[in-house]
């Protein structure tokens, strides 16, 4: 999610410009301590615990030698640091038994809501955080619920039989998670709904929702409007799919671009308390407006994230004293990493932080520069370069940092955000108004229309921009992450260059960021045009199939999870699609057109190797016929009859038993089975794949 902060007032862009003069560390003293913290969170983060033990060793023996040597800078990112590795290994999550089933209580941390299910992170006990998938929930659960799960606990990093596929480390290390376990609706039991300040917000917000429902939107400006005013809201899926391909996912997100609006909003509103004179007062009415819209949206990471920074910036102002602005960045760093250590590995924190430090460094050298021209002694030409310099300085600093981790960057990014950047804010003060109109009982058919008809003119933008010649579409971008070195110090140099006038710093620096996208773009992992896997799925038996950059996913699953396991698959596939340049075709219980697998009348076949899907006992003679002397019959939900027939039917195949049957069924199966001493297998095995989870 690209996020970018805007300035407080329209005349902060003019004032910035004046600011000529390099950022140096006298200017900037919180950039040493919280490199430090970084880099000690980082380690400890990354590295192996003996290495980071190791490395906490030097750091102390670092601190003293610089203290000896009265190097204070040295000093402050040893101690720095010291203090990253250290809160990083205070917050340690404990180790809890896996392999078995538990019964635990705990309080909801994190709720990630998928439609059919729902992913939760409860806290059980004292660093002891266990991350809860559950399935077919009647309640959409809330942060701060309690609730009673009953599951069997396993590590909270699983082994992947798709090459690149994630294998749940990233999401451990960020939520801290002891273990994980998958619930369905009757292993989960809501005790408790939020209570307190907690609880009162969620109604609050329940109550906002709503009224946005009853407010006389069409349906699809009304989920708009609820997922960029409240983060919540069941956006259509093509529209959110038009809005990623136009690089416009941060509008749909709540991030620092809902901050930055509310800001500049505020800062129109509250123009004429300035102008009396009351400075101090507008910035303190815009402090309590961030944190008030933070606490309703849930206090939504990137929302506290983009607030923190905000404040930071307006408390400097506030102090009455010279401020920094680069300085009060860093400052709110150190704020959040001492808080939250794991943020550190959160692309919405780095792209954040990045965005914001793109913005303060570049926009005042290319500022002062048009001022030196004609055209910049207008003070109007000034306001519009400087609005357009935004969100260039934004996208420009995050597009490196954004392709590698989501393997995207739509090259029309701009086109699109220009004009949504302008109709973004008239979009939520208008909405703003309606709620507020709603929750009083008060409604407006004129203002409905309105920010329909803004709603409708944004989502024809995101249409036709994602239908762009050369638009690259999710999933199509790979490049290895040290390419982002030479990418990062080519900016540095350039904005050496125009903070110094060396306009050889500026060339060199555009050369190296040249020859680094080249580079990018150059780069091709060896894989194979066309390959096989197995895949887990909790919702059935699956199979990832490739041919050259179309990708589908073969599965027994119902047709009512299909848009639940495609988003997984998104997720979970990204590496495995960007390293191959593929993308995700469909999902299905049949394939046609591709080379590497033929499926239908419910068999899978794929070079040696057959799989058979019973849903039925009618197709179970052509089905045993199909599959040769050996291969895999699974047994598929639909499947109602006798599990020894199956195995009398298929003698020399191995049965395996879908998680796509109904729980109790499943079990009686396994335990006749159990019984008759016949071997089974609770999911196709990696072997099954066409290569080795191995083969890159």
């Amino acid at each position: 999610v690209v996020a970018y902060f805007k300035l407080d007032t329209l005349e902060s862009v003019y004032d910035m410009s004046r600011d000529t003069s390099g950022i140096g560390l006298s200017e900037t003293p919180l950039l040493v301590p919280a490199a430090g913290l970084a880099g000690g969170i980082a380690v400890c983060g990354a590295a192996d615990p003996v290495i980071a033990g190791i490395c906490l060793l030097l750091v102390v023996a670092g601190v003293v030698f610089a203290v000896w040597r009265v190097w204070p800078r040295m000093a402050f990112a040893f101690v720095g640091m010291g203090l990253g590795m250290a809160l990083w290994m205070v917050t340690l999550s404990a180790d809890v038994a896996t392999g078995k089933i538990e019964t635990f209580r705990g309080w909801l941390s994190a709720v990630y809501d998928y439609g059919s299910s729902q992913r939760v992170v409860a806290e059980v006990g004292r660093d002891v955080r266990i991350g809860v998938t559950v399935y077919d929930f009647p309640y959409l659960l809330e942060i701060g619920d309690s609730v009673e799960v009953r599951g069997l606990l396993l590590s909270p990093v699983t082994g992947v039989t798709v090459p690149d596929e994630s294998d749940g480390a990233a999401f451990a290390r960020i939520h801290r998670l002891s273990a994980v376990c998958v619930a369905d609706e009757g292993d989960v039991c809501l005790t408790a709904s939020a209570s307190g300040i907690r609880g009162w917000l969620n109604r609050m917000r329940g109550y906002m929702l709503d009224a946005v429902r009853h407010s006389g939107l069409s349906q699809g400006a009304a989920s708009f409007m609820a997922a960029v005013l409240l983060g919540e809201g069941d956006v259509d899926p093509d529209v959110r799919e038009n809005f990623s391909r136009a690089g416009l996912s941060h509008v749909l997100a709540l991030s620092g671009t809902h901050v930055s609006t509310i800001v500049f909003l505020l800062a129109i509103l509250l123009l004429p308390v300035e102008m009396a004179g009351n400075r101090k007062v507008r910035m303190g009415v815009t402090l309590a407006a961030l944190w008030t819209y933070a606490m309703l949206t849930g206090m939504s990471p990137s929302v506290v994230r983009a607030v923190m920074m905000a404040s930071f910036l307006i408390v400097g102002k506030l102090s009455g004293r010279h401020s920094n602005s680069l300085n009060s960045l860093f400052g709110a760093a150190v704020l959040i990493l001492l808080f939250q250590p794991s943020a550190l590995f959160m692309p919405g924190f780095q792209l954040s932080f990045v965005a914001v430090a793109g913005i303060l460094l570049f926009v005042p050298p290319v500022m002062s520069r048009f001022r030196e021209t004609r055209m910049g002694r207008n003070r109007v030409a000034c306001l519009v370069a400087g609005a357009i310099l935004l969100p260039l300085a934004a996208v420009a600093a995050t597009a490196p940092l954004s392709s590698w981790h989501f393997h995207y960057f739509p090259v029309w990014l701009l086109v699109a955000n220009l004009p949504v950047t302008l109709l973004l804010p008239l979009f939520m003060a208008g909405g703003a108004v309606m709620l507020l109109g709603g929750m009083c009982g008060l409604r407006s058919a004129a203002l409905a229309g309105g920010l329909d008809f803004i709603y409708g003119v944004m989502e024809r933008v995101a249409e036709w921009t994602a239908g762009l010649p050369g638009n690259i579409d999710a999933s199509l971008f790979y490049f290895p992450g040290w390419i982002l070195l030479p990418i990062y110090v080519g900016m540095f140099m350039v904005w050496r260059g125009l903070c110094k006038g060396l306009k050889v710093y500026v060339l060199n620096g555009m050369a190296l960021m040249a020859v680094s996208v080249c580079m990018a773009v150059a780069v091709s992992p060896d894989c194979p045009s066309e390959e096989w896997y197995v895949w887990r799925s909790n919702r059935g038996v699956a199979i990832v199939c490739r041919d050259g950059r179309d990708v589908r996913l073969l599965t027994d699953a119902a047709p009512k999870y299909y848009p639940e396991i495609a988003l997984q698959a998104e997720s979970r596939l990204r590496d495995y699609l960007g390293r191959r340049g593929a993308r995700l075709e469909g999902v299905g219980d049949s394939v046609s057109g591709m080379s590497v697998v033929t499926a239908g009348h419910g068999v899978w076949i794929a070079d040696d190797c057959r799989i058979a899907v019973v849903k039925s006992e009618d197709d179970m003679a052509y089905m045993a016929a199909n599959l040769r002397d050996a291969g895999f019959v699974v047994v598929s939900r639909g499947f109602k009859g006798e599990i020894m027939e199956v195995v009398a039917s298929f003698p020399h195949s191995r049965v395996v038993l879908s998680p796509s049957l109904p729980p109790l069924r499943r079990i009686r199966y396994a335990r006749e089975l159990d019984d008759e001493g016949v071997d089974y297998l609770l999911n196709l095995p990696p072997e099954a794949s066409r290569y080795s989870p191995s083969t890159k």
